[in-house]
């Protein structure tokens, strides 16, 4: 699906005179689950959201009036505290840049319905125009092509009802001069309601490989990066030491939205080797997108990497050869053993040795392995 022609043409402008500005990777707001609250009513993004053809797509092309479905674009959630009208209007940072957009009605529908049931869209616009754009309610319209005017009737809503917004660029290749300003409340007294409700923790993972370090830590909603803290976060391992981490993870603090997110990584003192349960507390104070404070929180999971096994030698007696035991720690039972690179046994004992070094590796059903060279024997 095209837009006007003179659209297009715009495009080409762009890419002789300004040059090609590549934004790779999809934003963490690029998927509905994930949208911004709206919280002071007005947003500034200094650069074209990432995220082109965002996967899954919740949009469906064939029945949204945004005929390329999501592209280069940002989620935003809010509610209403009353029946009325929203308006809102998005002010592109480059004059000629070309933004999207649709409001769909959740209340009682989830993100997933979004592509199947075309009764959700309550408002789209898909203007070749470029410029400023939204549901300003200077014209009568809810749906508009590539042909029609940039600006639709204000959105109905109802108390209690909660909405999202998803706004798109046309264009491929406006880059670093992209963005937008986004406003709400165009008008005195909308029924747009600010989020008031503290964020909670979510859940905490480790990875699944053999030393289970970093930790991730989930939100149920947008923290601030700049609330987060190393002294926010203590984790009690099984043995009952309490440990603070040396790193903070946070690869969601570049992208769009700048400043927020949804996980936070966190790097420890040690491997966390041991098998059992481990405790991570909230023992400071984060703050989520709209200023909402989380001071306490507790979440458990079961970890334990694979550790380097003990190795016994075990002299011969008269009723039994020599043997190398091998004693496993930590993983996840049962183990497997291989002696000297050969195939791996249920059995941790090898016999038939000669005086020399051996190397014996551990596997656990993880497939996670732990070596010892050079382990000598006379």
């Amino acid at each position: 699906m095209h837009k006007p022609m003179w659209t297009i043409l715009w495009l080409g402008l762009v890419v002789s005179g300004l040059g090609v500005y590549a934004q790779g990777g999809d934003s963490q707001a690029g998927q509905c689950e994930n949208a911004i609250p709206v919280c002071e009513g007005r947003y500034s993004l200094d650069r074209r959201p990432g995220g082109a053809n965002d996967e899954p797509s919740e949009i469906n092309g064939d029945l949204s009036c945004l005929r390329t479905g999501e592209k280069f674009g940002v989620w935003y959630r809010f509610t209403a505290d009353r029946d009325g009208f929203v308006s809102f209007l998005i002010t592109p940072n480059q004059p000629l840049a070309d933004y999207d957009w649709a409001v769909y009605d959740l209340t009682n529908a989830t993100c997933a319905d979004i592509r199947e049931r075309p009764e959700l869209e309550l408002s789209c616009n898909f203007s070749g125009t470029p410029g400023p754009t939204g549901a300003d309610g200077s014209t009568t319209l809810t749906r508009q092509d590539g042909f029609g005017t940039p600006f639709n009737d204000r959105i109905p809503v109802v108390a209690g009802g909660t909405y999202v917004l998803y706004v798109s660029s046309f264009d491929e290749q406006i880059g670093e001069f992209g963005g937008y300003v986004l406003r709400f409340n165009l008008q005195p007294g909308e029924p747009l309601t600010t989020d008031q409700t503290p964020p909670e923790l979510h859940s905490v993972s480790s990875p699944q490989g053999c030393t289970y370090n970093p930790t991730e830590v989930r939100f149920n909603e947008y923290i601030a990066c700049t609330s987060i803290a190393l002294a926010d976060f203590e984790l009690e391992t099984p043995e009952g030491d309490r440990l603070r981490p040396t790193e903070l993870l946070l690869p969601d603090c570049e992208e769009l939205p700048v400043g927020l997110t949804l996980r936070v990584g966190l790097r420890w003192p040690q491997a966390l080797s041991t098998r059992g349960a481990y405790t991570l507390r909230l023992v400071g104070e984060v703050a989520d997108a709209c200023g909402n404070l989380l001071s306490s929180g507790t979440l458990r999971f079961e970890g334990g990497g694979l550790r380097r096994p003990a190795l016994f030698y075990r002299h011969a007696l008269p009723d039994r050869p020599a043997a190398i035991v091998v004693v496993g720690r930590g993983g996840q039972r049962p183990y497997e053993y291989s002696l000297n690179g050969g195939p791996f046994q249920a059995s941790s004992r090898f016999t038939g040795l000669v005086p020399g070094t051996y190397r014996v590796a551990i596997r656990d059903r993880s497939g996670c392995a732990a070596v010892v060279d050079n382990f000598p024997i006379d």
